[in-house]
């Protein structure tokens, strides 16, 4: 499983649970519902370089781009092609959602806006893109709880830049 449960006491007694729910791996859920693996629900995002299109102007999206506290892209640094800087190689689309893989406890997470729709992030990001059973808010939501940020956080590696990889 991509979460595991961490369930309070409370929630362990089948008769606690209300009417449609059942106990999973990651507590109470509907029983319509299916648990199942991030990477299943998700779509493989594309790499470019925008140092191949040397004159293109683009929106780059970087990790200080991200407020943690609002979970939003704040501010994005317009570049040309053959400026990009060499983590300039995720394609980004309006929806996808972006986790910064470096340092991931401090939660930098965003959906992309519409505003931002074809341009760049950073190699710094993992892009989740939802695939067709599961929505982005819905993705986006599940990433930022403090289950999945606790789980991805213990995987990191390194002391001076401690990330985990996509």
């Amino acid at each position: 499983m991509w979460i595991e449960s961490k369930m309070p006491e409370s929630h362990t007694d089948v008769q606690d649970l209300p009417e449609g729910y059942r106990i999973t791996e990651l507590g109470p859920l509907p029983e319509t519902w299916r648990v199942v693996r991030l990477g299943e629900v998700v779509v493989k995002t594309e790499l470019i370089d925008p140092r191949k299109m040397p004159k293109k102007r683009f929106k780059y999206i970087d990790v200080s781009s991200i407020n943690n506290e609002r979970l939003r892209i704040l501010a994005v640094k317009e570049v040309q092609g053959e400026d990009a800087p060499s983590r300039a190689r995720k394609a980004v689309r309006s929806g996808d959602v972006i986790f910064a893989t470096v340092r991931p406890y401090l939660k930098r997470v965003a959906i992309v806006p519409h505003e931002l729709d074809g341009q760049v992030c950073s190699t710094a990001f993992c892009v989740l893109r939802a695939g067709s059973r599961i929505i982005s808010q819905y993705l986006f939501y599940a990433v930022i709880h403090e289950i999945f940020v606790e789980m991805v956080s213990e995987r990191q590696r390194g002391s001076s830049y401690p990330a985990v990889t996509d």
